[in-house]
């Protein structure tokens, strides 16, 4: 999956996208986490922020 970056918890692999609102993250220090797809919090690696 795709690898995300949260703001507290750190980087994570994209494990699930339920509904396309939450998002199954397995972060590499803090564990699987489920998130909101659109938390303020949350970016795509490599992505720019608006």
């Amino acid at each position: 999956g795709d690898v995300a970056i949260h703001q507290k918890f750190g980087e994570g692999v994209v494990t699930k996208v339920i509904d396309d609102t939450i998002i199954e993250i397995n972060f590499y220090e803090h564990g699987k986490k489920s998130i909101l797809a659109k938390h303020f919090m949350l970016s795509k690696k490599g992505a720019a922020r608006a």
